[in-house]
């Protein structure tokens, strides 16, 4: 009896966290969307400005996905069209352990998902992994970006962050090692300089399906490890580009701004002070003032 009443508790906990998200996609103006493409499922949320003249596509960073843009899209507006995707292996695409998820692979992937929809070109919005997907595919299929947002980007280190560090040490990595609900929170307070607030159950069932991932991302880390680094292509990139960056950051360090902002010819840079890893969470509505300007400035 007992076990019945606690498998019945979970089930509730689980469709009001279900609730609270739907209730957040339909804040931001976001209804998720799903894409057969060969490689896999493509899960995305799309805000239906089917008619606007400009295309925002976000990627998101390594063991998050499509949701961690919500609070930004919210406070940006919908101007635009705004497509967020679940990059594979992440969130509710394809989570197939015989794909490479490595960062050319995957921007590849998004080309195809960018005609498979006929969005044309499009700006995009970068965070972490993210970043460096979005650098490689400005390279490889220049005609497909009009412009780059990057946050937090990976592919242009000068220095170990506090993370690579830390790692360095013992091999412990804070993002993805979690077996607990502490080590959720400290994930977190990696991530972010003030974590957002979560209730406890949520935080459990957070917990319960970052343990269900674990595997994927695993090889992921692995696939991104060998490919990164996209210091090669910067001084390539011939889009307008806004960097921004948490001064905080303990995943990818502040002074890889500095190099992206060098090599990449017209770029602008903004580096927000007690922010960390994921500006557009930490600061939403400050980032998106910060993004209205730039693709104001450049029509995107």
């Amino acid at each position: 009896m007992r076990l019945q009443t606690s498998s019945r508790w979970r089930q509730f906990q689980a469709w009001l966290f279900e609730k609270a998200l739907a209730a957040e996609l339909k804040q931001a103006g976001l209804s998720r969307h799903v894409l057969e493409l060969p490689f896999g499922r493509i899960a995305y949320l799309d805000n239906g400005e089917l008619q606007a003249q400009q295309t925002l596509l976000l990627l998101h960073g390594a063991g998050t996905d499509k949701s961690t843009w919500l609070r930004w899209v919210k406070a940006l507006g919908h101007q635009r069209r705004i497509l967020a995707v679940d990059l594979p292996g992440h969130g509710d695409s394809t989570q197939d352990l015989t794909l490479s998820f490595d960062v050319p692979t995957q921007a590849q992937r998004m080309a195809a998902f960018i005609a498979a929809l006929g969005l044309g070109s499009v700006c995009l919005v970068g965070s972490s992994m993210g970043g460096a997907i979005a650098l490689r595919l400005t390279h490889q299929h220049p005609q497909l970006v009009k412009g780059l947002v990057l946050m937090g980007c990976l592919g242009a280190q000068t220095r170990p962050s506090w993370l690579l560090e830390e790692m360095a040490k013992d091999g412990s990595n804070a993002m993805l090692d979690i077996q607990s609900p502490a080590d959720y929170r400290r994930m977190l307070a990696v991530a972010m300089v003030k974590p957002i607030y979560i209730p406890a159950f949520m935080l459990n069932l957070l917990l319960e399906d970052k343990k269900r991932r674990a595997k994927i991302e695993r090889k992921v880390l692995a696939d991104i490890e060998h490919s990164f680094d996209q210091r090669d292509v910067l001084t390539r990139i011939r889009v307008p580009c806004l960097i921004i960056w948490g001064r905080e950051d303990c995943v990818v360090h502040v002074d890889d701004a500095d190099l992206l902002h060098q090599s990449i010819q017209g770029s602008s840079k903004i580096v927000l002070d007690k922010v960390g890893h994921v500006p557009m969470v930490e600061r939403p509505q400050q980032v998106a003032k910060l993004c209205r300007a730039f693709f104001l400035q450049h029509a995107l």
